[in-house]
């Protein structure tokens, strides 16, 4: 026996039948326009869901999307885009140390900014007696 064990003890190597119908055409274009769309909503937070769902469908041309698929498609890209986003705090004491962290990093932006181009930058210090 090769590989791992399944549920019933039963190997994963050539001993497990396959008793199951193939995955329709469908199916499958349907699984690989999700995995897609999703990935891309992830890199792209930006971009409209609906903008690349459209693209997507111009690449792959399929003809077999229902509207169902298409409203399950939608929502997968509106979880997907909402893991990436910060989630919102419950308490005071949370929402404070979020804030801060924020300020912080955008001060070290502001920073590195400063080094590469000072002129673009007002200098604080000329105000100072």
């Amino acid at each position: 026996m090769g590989g791992g064990v399944g549920a019933v003890g039963v190997g994963w190597g050539g001993d497990v039948p396959h008793n199951h119908d193939r995955d329709r055409e469908a199916c499958l274009n349907r699984q690989i326009l999700n995995n897609s769309v999703e990935r891309k909503t992830v890199e792209d937070l930006c971009e409209r869901q609906l903008r690349l769902t459209h693209k997507e469908l111009q690449i792959q041309n399929m003809d077999t999307l229902t509207y169902e698929d298409a409203r399950n498609i939608s929502w997968n890209m509106h979880i997907a885009r909402s893991s990436q986003l910060l989630s919102l705090q419950t308490d005071i004491e949370e929402t404070h140390e979020v804030l801060i962290a924020v300020l912080l990093s955008i001060i070290l932006v502001i920073n590195q900014l400063n080094l590469l181009a000072p002129e673009l930058f007002f200098n604080f210090s000329t105000l100072c007696i």
